[in-house]
């Protein structure tokens, strides 16, 4: 099965500019693998291998992830003005975490250019060895539209597109040591 979505969207509604995202992947391993990875992510990224580390890591205030959990993203993106690497810090709240649900969803604290923004991740089993990992969110703000919202379109895309390299990557990487991979 292939499946893959990823929609982006910006939306003007009295004066309130949001940006909307939407990313679906078909993964070949069984969900609570997956989840599992997904919660790793949020704890250290350098050990997951869905999270793309090379442009943001997590540090979350305590572990196990729950409910109430905030922490702190540090992204790392290309700053056209110097040509160099801009580094941005931002507080995110878990406000759900469910593992029996493989669904986590989390806001963006005050200082976030788009402050209580957020989305949902989940994992849905599709059968005993694939799932549909789902990304939703929303961030919104008032005022003209900004540097951090061009920045936000171009991190959807090249964020979501690493994510994707790194799920074919690992299913890969595991089919050729079980023998599974094409020509076995």
């Amino acid at each position: 099965m292939i499946l893959k979505e990823m929609n982006f969207r910006k939306e003007l509604t009295e004066g309130v500019h949001s940006v909307f995202f939407t990313y679906r992947q078909y993964v070949g391993l069984p969900a609570d693998d997956v989840f599992a990875d997904l919660e790793q992510s949020l704890i250290d990224a350098e050990k997951s291998w869905i999270w793309p580390d090379q442009f943001s890591v997590h540090v979350p205030d305590s572990t196990p992830l729950r409910e109430g959990v905030t922490f702190v993203t540090k992204y790392k993106m290309p700053d056209s003005s110097s040509g160099g690497v801009a580094k941005y810090e931002y507080r995110y709240k878990l406000v759900r975490f469910d593992r029996e649900s493989r669904c986590f969803e989390y806001r963006a604290e005050p200082g976030h250019p788009f402050p209580g923004g957020g989305g949902v991740a989940t994992v849905l089993p599709e059968g005993p060895d694939g799932c549909i990992f789902e990304w939703d969110g929303c961030y919104s703000h008032t005022g003209n539209r900004s540097a951090a919202e061009e920045t936000f379109s171009w991190y959807f895309s090249t964020f979501f597109g690493a994510v994707e390299k790194n799920i074919l990557a690992h299913v890969a990487s595991l089919a050729d040591q079980t023998g599974s991979g094409p020509g076995s």
